[in-house]
């Protein structure tokens, strides 16, 4: 493979798109110019709306202020599900997007079905984001374990710890969670406590 090739090939490309995008008096300078051979029409590329990540209002405004000073640095993931462009990841900044009327986006397409889609959808707001939609986890999940799919998640055993903490009904057979330190008074006034928004429960952060 002529990596050199490529990379001329590719530039070539970026060359051209953008001297039909002056032509045209079309501003794409909020694009990285490594990232213009990816852009698609920014109406064509529709959001999750089985998306974990609920974005508030604080949280978009972020990401307006992070798009508007340095553009798009990175692609917006997305799969082909029934033949459209859903996001897998980068919902928000496609939100940000439509809202301020670019007219392209740079994407990132996988072709590798509704279930990598899903798949890729949980792992990638696994990161402890305050207003993560636990009710909506929960269903995803138990949709791919009602397909036999659940074990095909690559995950880190803390996380599904939390996960058993907020929904309280997963099965907890040997080796499936990690083995939890038992939480006593002695160590409570070191520990920050949350409330369970569904359960009311109270557990150690």
């Amino acid at each position: 493979m002529n990596l050199e090739k490529l990379q001329s090939d590719r530039q070539a490309l970026t060359d051209k798109i953008l001297g039909l995008a002056q032509v045209n008096n079309i501003d794409l300078s909020y694009i990285a110019p490594d990232l213009i051979p990816n852009i698609v029409p920014t109406e064509t590329v529709h959001l999750d709306p089985n998306n974990l990540n609920k974005h508030t209002e604080k949280d978009l405004e972020k990401t307006e202020s992070s798009l508007i000073n340095y553009g798009f640095r990175a692609v917006i993931n997305c799969s082909r599900v029934n033949g459209e462009l859903v996001v897998s990841a980068g919902n928000g900044r496609l939100m940000i997007a439509k809202k301020l009327g670019w007219p392209y986006v740079p994407v990132s397409i996988n072709s590798d079905g509704p279930l990598k889609h899903t798949q890729f959808g949980i792992i990638d707001n696994i990161t402890g984001i305050p207003d993560f939609d636990w009710a909506l986890m929960k269903k995803t999940l138990d949709a791919l374990e009602a397909e036999g799919q659940l074990n095909t998640i690559v995950i880190d055993g803390d996380f599904l710890m939390q996960v058993k903490e907020q929904l309280g009904d997963f099965d907890d057979n040997e080796g499936d969670f990690p083995e939890q330190k038992e939480f006593d008074e002695e160590i409570a006034n070191d520990v920050e406590m949350v409330n369970c928004p569904h359960c009311g429960g109270e557990f150690p952060k």
